[in-house]
């Protein structure tokens, strides 16, 4: 008897220190990484690592060959520059996928790139989803990607966005943010780490930059690409009138004889398009706020919101947004790095954001 306690001893050290083994291997071997997948850019982040990779949010395909050739920087370079056998797209429509296999290819590649280690056996991968997605679309992001190699972790959007500006999502205290991206804008309220409301607006930056291009086509016959529009948008736009208005050099296609051309464009005008999404969003906090219990909206009101994504980088914001609902509007330092950096910090100690990774992904069981 007793020399089969004994043996059973052994083979339960032996199998405990395999059990270690095995973990100490897969550690060698597996990678946590996060990923704040957007419709313009996606910004990547290492678990051990301070830094922040941003990749453009774009595939080139072969179409004789049906493959992707090139992604990120590179296919971007080819986009309106490649012969016609190649085709240049954005994977990702409003926040959301609108190309799988593109998408699926593409994470892929961020993996590959991303990764210190080149032959990790194992991945966890923390995706950002807007909340306002659907339910179809949260599987197709759960079971899309996963692999033998992979476990995709879904983290909505708002909650990231509010850990990456600091707020405590557990505390009683509710705490607001506007999250202005690319393809989407949404508006949170979130207490006790529970959603008390949100709301989701299908267009942000990527409908700015469309609306410019189509307003400086009809007002200055001048044909220019979205990159234009965006730098534009960058450095000269505003949602609130400013004591730097100027003309702005705009270089593009003239309509009419289809040559180059140089025209000057007001950005008192550009400040008009811009409203058209500015009212947008009045709208969207205005719909929040009233769906807000009075005590909670009580509460918003001392507290204020807090604005994050790169739209929200636009001139203005905090004036317009107070003026119109005398509540106080506080702005990040670097809006557009909020949700990755609050994506991180769940990657980071999933254990202590149990609750938001399963809230996350309630609704596709």
């Amino acid at each position: 008897m007793r020399c089969s306690l004994d043996l059973l001893k052994l083979l339960c050290g032996e199998f405990s220190e395999m059990i270690a083994v095995g973990e100490f291997l897969l550690g060698l071997f597996s990678e946590r990484i996060a990923i704040d997948l957007g419709t313009t850019y996606s910004i990547v982040a290492r678990q051990h690592d301070e830094e922040f990779l941003k990749i453009p949010s774009t595939v080139a395909y072969d179409l004789q060959q049906g493959m992707p050739i090139a992604f990120g920087e590179e296919a971007k370079r080819m986009m309106g520059k490649s012969p016609d056998r190649y085709s240049v797209i954005c994977p990702l429509k409003d926040g959301v996928i609108a190309d799988f296999q593109a998408t699926n290819s593409y994470v892929a590649f961020l993996l590959s790139e991303s990764a210190r280690q080149k032959f990790a056996l194992h991945y966890d991968v923390y995706l950002c989803l807007p909340w306002g997605a659907t339910p179809v679309e949260l599987r197709s992001y759960i079971h899309g990607f996963r692999s033998t190699r992979r476990r995709i972790r879904i983290v909505r959007e708002p909650f990231a966005a509010a850990l990456g500006a600091g707020l405590d999502v557990f505390q009683d205290e509710p705490s607001t943010i506007v999250d202005m991206g690319g393809g989407t804008t949404e508006i949170a309220t979130i207490s006790r780490g529970f959603m008390l409301h949100a709301n989701t607006l299908r267009r942000a930056g990527n409908f700015c930059d469309q609306l410019i291009t189509d307003q400086v086509r009809k007002q200055i016959k001048l044909e220019i690409g979205l990159s234009t529009a965006e730098k534009m948008k960058l450095q000269y736009g505003s949602v609130w009138p400013t004591d730097e208005d100027l003309d702005v050099e705009l270089r593009g296609m003239d309509r009419e004889s289809g040559r180059p051309a140089l025209r000057l464009f007001p950005t008192e005008e550009l400040r008009g398009i811009l409203n058209a999404y500015a009212h947008s969003v009045e709208d969207l906090i205005q719909s929040h706020l009233s769906r807000l219990s009075l005590d909670a909206r009580s509460r918003v009101a001392s507290n204020g919101i807090w604005l994050a994504g790169g739209t929200s980088m636009l001139k203005g914001w905090a004036e317009r947004l107070q003026s119109r609902f005398q509540i106080p509007v506080r702005q990040l330092p670097d809006p557009q790095l909020a949700v990755i950096q609050g994506l991180k910090k769940i990657m980071q100690s999933p254990h202590l954001f149990d609750p938001l990774l399963r809230i996350s992904s309630l609704v596709a069981k």
